[in-house]
């Protein structure tokens, strides 16, 4: 949870007494700078731990904006498992025989290995990464890495939205008291 400074609001609160309605909107303003920071920080730093494109984290990503009669602002992220094969793997490619080597899959950047008894069939929905279930050939499996909410439930993510979205909400705010009290005066 990010909140504006006591002592910044304090002094907007004297600053707008003549003006009351025009702090809430002073105030939902920065928020939704905010919040558009915060989460511009979410996927970047995503991004930087996981193997995954931009497009399929804000793909996910909804923003609920502020508004001067409701100052709540929020970030939600929903979206299933990604397959593995979305990631970095290798071998990339089905092969047409026996598999010669095993399949080792990267999710993170910082990480990756083998996985015992993976691997690579033409699915349903082209290549992907299976696992056999029991002894037999079939049932098998189709394994799956993590979702982008849980990529921005990372509390290393998390830790970087919730600076910049508190660094961005106290420039802001500032910006906008001083915007609207240059307004509201002239």
């Amino acid at each position: 949870m990010i909140t504006i400074d006591e002592k910044s609001l304090k002094r907007a609160e004297a600053l707008f007494k003549s003006f009351p309605n025009a702090l809430p909107k002073a105030i939902s303003r920065a928020m939704n700078r905010a919040v558009q920071s915060a989460r511009t920080a979410g996927v970047k730093q995503v991004r930087s731990e996981y193997i995954v494109k931009a497009k399929d984290v804000n793909g996910t990503i909804k923003v609920t904006k502020a508004s001067p009669s409701s100052l709540v602002s929020k970030i939600t992220s929903r979206g299933r498992s990604k397959p593995l094969i979305e990631f970095k793997v290798s071998p990339n490619k089905a092969p047409s025989g026996k598999p010669k080597r095993p399949v080792t899959v990267k999710v993170k950047k910082s990480g990756g290995g083998i996985i015992e008894g993976a691997f690579l069939a033409r699915g349903k929905k082209g290549v992907s990464v299976f696992r056999r279930i029991s002894k037999s050939a079939y049932p098998i499996k189709q394994l799956q890495g993590p979702s982008v909410p849980q990529m921005l439930g990372n509390k290393k993510v998390i830790k970087v939205m919730e600076k910049r979205g508190a660094e961005q909400l106290q420039t802001r705010f500032e910006h906008e008291v001083d915007a609207t009290l240059g307004g509201v005066l002239k």
